[in-house]
């Protein structure tokens, strides 16, 4: 992908944040292929009949990653309609677009689509017949139990695996004699999914056979007869799976799922469990522990937890602070003291994880501890602390803010600037309208931007004035600027910077001029887009947000007669 098609993307994926959707369905017709494709995932996010219509024409594009991801949205919108055309991509030339095709049809859930994933069994891919298996499975296809008891014994073991857990799904009662079968497969994870299946169809009169096996054989046979147990909800199997959380000579991931399937089993008994492991010399396994007793009730948790406060392993010392937040949270004079505290501590993560603590909290006046983390030499400390100030006085926050306006770091200061947007009081507008003139051009556009917050004329003459300005980041940023202050005086400027020699500029008008929501600007954008659609990058984009801007703007002219 060259830095051109870079550039649009990113600019897509910024575009479907503030557009409608219809401004995306046209950008399933860009002439770059990883446009249409973005376009093509974002509209399976709007999961209705529009969006699916759209998508089908999708299915014919020439790019067979615009193939994909339409097929794929398909399937997440799960519009059954389209079943007829999906399964003729079930014949594409790439096997990627034939796997997601099959794999999307089991999403679907339609009936219909059985027989055409039966006529794709033996495809030469071994990704489109572990597709074709997994959505048999999904869709309970009876009829092509035989056909799928063939692929136990396929050339690819991915294919193998997924024929085994369709099977269980297909038929429970007949598939139990193949899966027993397959429990003593020379392949880990088709054994490990065999016992998990196992576990499930047999219950309670399977866990003599499944405690046998879990001690003996590889870890990743013992994770899945562990989930067997949590989805069966076998109580039986509750103390043979302490014994794996508490013994320190398993595996991590082994002793991890063992704790989540406690959890799963029997809530109360597992917190017993959790508060023995904290002894564990394992520092992964305690900070896991840590973190499932903060999600608990009960009223030893918090005195627990404490303990581990002052740990020497920096992980447990954060999910500790994390769990009793969640724990104290309702009870400030408890985890105050102790949010404090760990604002002291080396680790930065640690700190940052401290001030936001601080910011969950909200309306708390601890001007010092501000002061100290917004000056802390870690910036990543520094910019955790910029969401805390709102909750200080408007005189210590404008102090914190004009030492910030002074530091080394730019992204500080551009910060800081946004920060005195949001204050918008008189001695905040003081400050930006000197930094306004600043001789760094981002802190003139920031500044520009931030001043269209002021309502005022003072602010519409500055912001007006730098629409000259030599920098084209300033002018599209003060663009932006007139935008925000609503006063449709910055129409005819707005409309002028259309004409702006830089197209980026152009685009950040089109979006200010929709802030501004006035339909004498129709004409002037209908002209923009009939003279700049097939422009460059940021003039088309301009041109179809001005498209946009029309439609919304007639819509609600129409409301409002």
């Amino acid at each position: 992908m060259n830095e051109t098609s870079k550039d649009k993307l990113s600019a897509l994926q910024k575009l479907s944040i503030d557009s409608n959707f219809q401004e995306i369905v046209k950008l399933l017709r860009d002439k770059d292929q990883y446009v249409r494709a973005e376009a093509a995932q974002l509209l399976g996010y709007y999961k209705d009949k529009d969006a699916a219509i759209a998508l089908i024409n999708a299915l014919d594009d020439s790019s067979e990653l615009v193939r994909i991801n339409a097929v794929d949205s398909l399937g997440q919108i799960g519009y059954k309609e389209a079943t007829r055309k999906i399964s003729k991509l079930l014949r594409d030339k790439k096997a990627s677009v034939r796997a997601r095709s099959a794999a999307a049809l089991g999403r679907i859930e339609v009936q219909d689509a059985i027989p055409e994933l039966i006529a794709s069994i033996n495809d030469d891919s071994p990704e489109v017949r572990t597709a074709v298996v997994v959505s048999l499975g999904q869709l309970k296809a009876t009829v092509a139990f035989s056909v799928v008891e063939k692929f136990i014994q396929d050339t690819d073991d991915d294919v193998r695996r997924e024929a085994v857990k369709a099977l269980q799904n297909i038929d429970p009662t007949q598939s139990l004699h193949i899966i027993s079968n397959m429990k003593s497969d020379k392949v880990p994870y088709i054994r490990a999914a065999a016992y998990n299946a196992f576990g499930i169809l047999k219950g309670k009169a399977a866990l003599p056979e499944l405690l046998d096996v879990l001690n003996v054989d590889e870890d990743l046979v013992a994770i899945s007869i562990l989930r067997s147990f949590a989805d069966s909800s076998m109580v039986e199997s509750y103390d043979n799976i302490e014994a794996i959380i508490l013994n320190e000579k398993r595996q991590n991931g082994v002793r991890i799922v063992a704790i989540e399937s406690a959890i799963s089993i029997n809530k109360e008994r597992s917190i017993d469990t959790l508060i023995k492991c904290l002894e564990d010399a394992n520092t992964v396994i305690k900070t896991e522990c840590i973190r499932y007793l903060g999600l608990n009730i009960d009223e030893r948790i918090p005195n627990i937890i404490k303990r581990h406060i002052k740990d020497s392993d920096a992980n447990i010392r954060e999910m500790a602070l994390n769990a009793l937040f969640w724990q104290l949270r309702k009870k400030r004079e408890e985890i105050l003291p102790i949010i404090i505290q760990m604002l002291n501590d080396p680790i930065p993560s640690i700190v940052v994880t401290a001030i936001r603590c601080l910011k969950e909290m909200g309306n708390i006046e601890h001007y010092d501890l501000i002061k100290k983390t917004i000056n802390h030499q870690n910036d990543h400390i520094r910019f955790a602390t910029f969401d805390t100030l709102r909750y200080l006085s408007k005189d210590k926050t404008n102090e914190l803010i004009n030492d910030m306006l002074k530091d080394s770091n730019l992204s500080i200061r551009v910060m800081a600037i946004e920060s005195l947007g949001v204050l918008g009081d008189d001695q905040s507008y003081n400050v930006l309208s000197k930094l306004a003139k600043d001789k760094n051009h981002v802190i003139r556009a920031q500044a520009l931007a931030a001043l269209g917050r002021f309502n005022n004329d003072n602010a519409y003459e500055l912001i007006l004035k730098a629409l000259k300005d030599k920098d084209s980041n300033v002018r599209g940023e003060a663009a932006r600027g007139l935008g925000r202050t609503g006063n449709k005086r910055g129409i005819i400027p707005l409309l002028k910077c259309l004409d702006d020699v830089d197209d980026h500029v152009q685009a950040m008008a089109v979006v200010a001029i929709r802030n501004l929501n006035d339909t004498s600007v129709i004409p002037h954008l209908e002209k923009y887009i009939q003279t700049h659609i097939n422009g460059r990058y940021w003039e088309r984009i301009a041109a179809k947000t001005a498209r946009n801007v029309i439609d919304e703007l007639t819509l609600n002219n129409k409301r409002n007669v």
